[in-house]
C-alpha cells in the first residue's frame, strides 16, 4: 500500500502541493482580473512579450541546445522566430476581446471570451518556442497559464517563461498570469 492510498502524505508532497495551490490561486485571480482588459491592453501586452522574446532569440536557443543536448543553436533560433515574430504577425490585427463577429440577419454576435487557467505541457525538443507561441496565444486571448517544462528542459523553459512574464507584467498584465 503507497503512502499517498492511506491517506498520509510526505512533508514533500504537502510542500509541492501548497505550491501548486497557490500557483492555481494566484492564476485563477489573474484571470479574473484578466477578462477586464481591453483589447487595447491585450495588443499592448502581446506586443510587449513579442520583443522581449525577439531579443532574447539567441540566448533562449543557446540555453535550450545547453541543457537539453538536442538540436542546433541556429534550428532552435528559427522556431523562437517563428513562435515570435511569424504568430505576432499573424494575430496582432485579431479582436479577442468582445464583439468579434456581427451576424445582423440572424440578429446575433459573437462575443470572445477567456476560458481561464490552462495547464500547458512544454517538451524537450522545442522548450523554448513552445513557451513563447503558448505564452503569446494565452495573453492574446486572455487566459493565464500554469507551465509544467519536461525535466530536462526545465531551466530554459522556465527561463523563457520568466522573461515573457516580466515583459508582460511591465506592459500591465495581471500579476500571476504566467507561473511555472
Amino acid at each position: 500500500m503507497t503512502q499517498q492510498s492511506t491517506g498520509s502524505m510526505t512533508e514533500h508532497e504537502r510542500s509541492l502541493t501548497e505550491h501548486v495551490n497557490l500557483m492555481v490561486r494566484q492564476a485563477r485571480l489573474a484571470a479574473a482580473v484578466f477578462t477586464q482588459y481591453s483589447q487595447e491592453d491585450v495588443d499592448r501586452i502581446v506586443k510587449a512579450m513579442t520583443l522581449a522574446a525577439l531579443e532574447n532569440v539567441h540566448v533562449f536557443a543557446q540555453v535550450a541546445c545547453e541543457e537539453t543536448r538536442m538540436g542546433q543553436v541556429e534550428d532552435k533560433m528559427l522556431k523562437n522566430f517563428v513562435a515570435s515574430e511569424f504568430l505576432y504577425n499573424q494575430i496582432k490585427d485579431k479582436r479577442t476581446v468582445g464583439i468579434i463577429k456581427e451576424f445582423p440577419d440572424d440578429n446575433m454576435v459573437e462575443i470572445a471570451e477567456p476560458m481561464g487557467v490552462i495547464l500547458a505541457l512544454s517538451p524537450v525538443t522545442n522548450p523554448t518556442s513552445t513557451i513563447i507561441f503558448k505564452s503569446l496565444c494565452a495573453a492574446k486571448t486572455r487566459n493565464t497559464l500554469i507551465f509544467s517544462p519536461h525535466l530536462m528542459a526545465a531551466n530554459c523553459s522556465n527561463y523563457a517563461a520568466k522573461v515573457l512574464y516580466d515583459a508582460a507584467i511591465a506592459a500591465g498584465a495581471p500579476k500571476g498570469f504566467i507561473s511555472w
